[in-house]
């Protein structure tokens, strides 16, 4: 489930799709995307039915976490792995302009060395540890990737614990190890992380289950339904735009049901939905 930018004339200008997890057909496209209307939408259907549903998957907003687990109350709540990374990395970045705008003023090239390799930072470890020698720029000089953080990290005793936190939690996430992800987690103490950092940490200590739910279902996540807003966007600009909603959705539900890939063969239904 997720929602995507529709015409002018629907509430906030945004609307909400969501697919099958299994088969990653467009179930339905709603011009409103607020909870009050998703709630009327959903308890249409009996809940007997929705009793059924077995997964669903979406990314970490806090409304539609309380939403569609009062909704699906049998359902595994799923949070995408893209947005689970993505809040660790944007928080770790934030951190890093901080220290760098400590040396905004300062002799010297380190806020340009702060500034020009933000992508490295965020790099896994196992990428910079085998990294080749490259001309850096800010340094004047071949440095390795692995060269580069150990510096970054060495100009501030309060940089490298949300590093390592960071990518050990992300290590943890693609290997699937629920055990060291959450003791990681909980082992985290306020004071040894930035305010950002520390906030990511609450709110995943807070949603546990989700994570966990992630973790123990490693093939589902909103990366088909990231792809078919693409394509949402696409065909939004090649028609110049709509200002009709009923128009505009009818146009994107053929063209999805006119050009359906092969669905993958399961020997059970999931019931799953992506969201």
């Amino acid at each position: 489930m997720d929602e995507f930018k529709s015409v002018k004339n629907v509430t906030g200008s945004m609307s909400f799709i969501f697919i099958d997890n299994d088969t990653h057909d467009v179930i339905d496209i709603l011009e409103n995307r607020t909870t009050r209307f998703l709630r009327a939408y959903f308890e249409r259907f009996d809940l007997k039915n929705r009793q059924q549903v077995k997964t669903v998957t979406i990314d970490m907003y806090e409304p539609y976490v309380r939403l569609f687990r009062d909704l699906f109350p049998n359902a595994a709540i799923i949070f995408d792995r893209f947005h689970i990374v993505q809040h660790l990395n944007r928080e770790l970045n934030k951190y890093r302009v901080q220290v760098m705008n400590e040396y905004r003023n300062k002799k010297g090239p380190n806020y340009t060395i702060f500034k020009n390799n933000w992508k490295v930072l965020l790099m896994d470890t196992s990428k910079t540890i085998f990294s080749k020698y490259r001309w850096n720029k800010s340094f004047k000089a071949y440095k390795r990737s692995s060269d580069i953080v150990e510096f970054m990290l060495s100009k501030t005793i309060y940089y490298d614990t949300p590093t390592n936190l960071v990518q050990g939690l992300r290590k943890d996430l693609r290997l699937c190890n629920w055990p060291k992800f959450i003791n990681r987690l909980n082992s985290v103490s306020k004071k040894s992380v930035s305010k950002g950092v520390w906030k990511v940490v609450k709110y995943y200590r807070k949603h546990q289950r989700m994570l966990r739910n992630t973790i123990y279902y490693p093939a589902f996540n909103n990366g088909a339904i990231e792809g078919i807003n693409n394509k949402i966007k696409l065909i939004k600009r090649i028609s110049f735009g709509y200002r009709n909603f009923n128009n505009f959705k009818a146009r994107i539900m053929m063209i999805f049901s006119l050009y359906k890939g092969e669905k993958k063969k399961t020997t059970k239904p999931n019931n799953g939905l992506a969201a």
